[in-house]
């Protein structure tokens, strides 16, 4: 139980949630917090810019009598607002002294009854009362012990103080509704998740129902984003590994039945045998055949085993290889043969034509290539083997003036065990030849295709990457 709740808080589903969530927290967290210290602070510079400090007299303070301390000048909206008191009723009665000058009387509170302010002090605050506008300010105070009677007074624009109060309403609004937001951004990311993993998820399914006996099931999602090129590689690779295994099933059917029939035929022959009476020249023709049968079994298993070796290496060594020489090589030990069946036989190569593959292969490639021409032209045909260079290619050509390939044969002709008739009906191979050619040529990331035409011939063309000799 517990491995399984392990198993489940581990799941890429709740890892996506969870990195989410905590993304839209951070996010939204510092969005709030720049948002709130740029207009908390936009609020206390207007507060600043209309601030007015000056000093207030209690009831019964003559100013004139008492010398007037120095008002502070580095008092910020912040102190003023956290730590002066306002004054509890803030009616005032305007008035103007004796001397002229102009002042308020506030009725002040318990703790310091009526307080005069003057004008002298506080210019933009009896400006803008005496100036017949709207008149909206606020005032506090602070007591300095110093000051004996003295109250050291702020005057604040109030439509600053509102534009604070708004914004600390505001934040603290959001920072309510903020549960409900995280809910929504819960849910929102739930679905976001879900809709991310479940294809996932399909993936997974598909690939634990594949097997050697069902390689059928496909993943069924189509998308243009990664989730969707990632169901089409994973399809496009089981869409291989079934062609493999279609491939590898009918390798060995078609191996076991081509080792059947020399076997069979022996076993006939040697059965016949035992039900003769004894005779020396039937003994000896009987061994014969029994000695071409092993051979050509030989040659079978030989193929079988090489085309098995070159599947399995996948890759080659990178050795430069030089095909100039190699064609040169192939020309030299085929020729003997082409003369012999009255067959016209020419080859060129440009010089200094490199591949990076394995040497032995590259001529296992040309030989099968060659011994394919011989096999289908007729006494009186020509062959060619032609290498050169093309871009960033080395191009071999290899054609004949054979009986050609039909069209429904030409798609097939590289499969294992396909044969098409030869000319010479007594050296139809195995339909190896050419499958081991192909194997070799995508050992060594190239491409052979062939150019037939019934009646005129074949033209088989490889192409290679071209190596760089150093």
């Amino acid at each position: 139980m517990l491995s399984g709740m392990r198993k489940r808080f581990n799941s890429l589903t709740i890892n996506l949630l969870a990195f989410y969530i905590l993304s839209v927290i951070i996010l939204m967290g510092s969005f709030l917090a720049l948002t709130y210290f740029v207009n908390t602070n936009q609020a206390y510079r207007s507060i600043e810019r209309t601030l007015e400090l000056g000093p207030g007299y209690l009831e019964g303070t003559n100013r004139k009598e008492i010398d007037l301390p120095s008002i502070p000048g580095n008092i910020t909206a912040r102190q003023v607002l956290s730590q002066f008191k306002e004054f509890e009723a803030q009616g005032f009665l305007a008035t103007v002294t004796p001397d002229g000058s102009a002042g308020f009387i506030f009725e002040g509170d318990d703790d310091t009854g009526p307080v005069t302010v003057y004008g002298l002090h506080f210019p933009g605050t009896f400006v803008n009362y005496f100036g017949g506008g709207l008149f909206e300010r606020v005032f506090y105070y602070y007591e300095i012990e110093e000051y004996g009677d003295i109250l050291l007074v702020a005057s604040v624009d109030q439509a600053s103080l509102q534009m604070l109060a708004s914004v600390q309403s505001s934040f603290r609004q959001v920072m309510h509704l903020s549960p409900l937001l995280l809910l929504m951004a819960l849910v929102f990311g739930w679905y976001v998740t879900r809709q991310t993993v479940s294809p996932l998820a399909s993936i997974a399914r598909t690939a634990e129902n594949i097997s050697e006996r069902n390689l059928g099931y496909r993943v069924e999602y189509y998308s243009d984003d990664e989730i969707g090129s990632l169901a089409s590689s994973f399809n496009r690779m089981a869409d291989r590994l079934e062609k493999a295994f279609a491939s590898q099933r009918h390798f060995i059917s078609d191996a076991a039945h081509e080792l059947r029939t020399p076997l069979a035929s022996m076993k006939t022959a040697v059965s016949y045998a035992l039900t003769r009476p004894r005779k020396e020249e039937y003994d000896q023709q009987l061994l014969v055949n029994l000695y071409q049968r092993m051979e050509t079994m030989e040659r079978l298993i030989n193929d079988l085993l090489k085309q098995a070796k070159i599947d399995e290496d996948g890759s080659t060594s990178g050795k430069l290889v030089n095909i100039s020489t190699l064609v040169d090589t192939a020309a030299e030990a085929f020729e003997p043969l082409f003369e012999e069946r009255g067959i016209t036989f020419n080859h060129q190569s440009e010089n200094d034509l490199y591949v990076k593959g394995d040497q032995k292969l590259l001529l296992r490639l040309l030989s099968n290539l060659l011994d394919n021409a011989a096999k289908n032209t007729p006494e009186g045909g020509q062959v060619s083997l032609h290498a050169f260079k093309r871009e960033k290619q080395v191009v071999i050509n290899v054609s004949d003036t054979g009986c050609g390939i039909a069209p429904e044969h030409i798609g097939k002709i590289f499969n294992r065990f396909y044969r098409v008739s030869s000319s010479r009906p007594s050296e139809t191979g195995f339909g190896l030849g050419l499958s081991i050619c192909h194997s070799i040529v995508n050992q060594h990331q190239g491409n052979i295709e062939v150019e037939s035409e019934p009646g005129k011939g074949s033209t088989f063309i490889v192409t290679l990457p071209a190596g760089k000799n150093e």
